[in-house]
């Protein structure tokens, strides 16, 4: 699950990194989610960026009531038993994406 915002340079230029290794995992959920932004802003970046796995929005706040960030970009690594396998706040790039997402959440 990555935190993200329309307005932050770091989250705009990971999203196409994410896009891409969602493609190559179509197994796995990734989940992207808008925060501290409104959702025009956040749909119409999406739509530039052209993301293909579903994005949410935190209007009010409640997921990062459950999902506690410092800022963003976080990612959460879920695995599918609902456990936290990890944690990373700021920037990925494809590699170290690639590389978390192997290491923790395929078996």
């Amino acid at each position: 699950m990555n935190f993200w915002a329309s307005w932050c340079v770091p989250c705009r230029e990971e999203m196409p990194a994410f896009d891409l290794v969602s493609r190559r995992h179509p197994g796995i959920l990734f989940l992207g989610v808008a925060v501290q932004d409104t959702e025009s802003a956040a749909q119409g970046f999406a739509e530039e960026v052209g993301v293909s796995y579903p994005l949410g929005h935190d209007t009010e706040g409640e997921i990062l009531e459950r999902y506690p960030i410092l800022g963003v970009p976080t990612t959460w690594f879920i695995t599918s038993d609902g456990t936290l396998a990890a944690r990373w706040a700021g920037q990925l790039d494809q590699d170290r994406l690639e590389d978390l997402v192997e290491q923790h959440l395929t078996g």
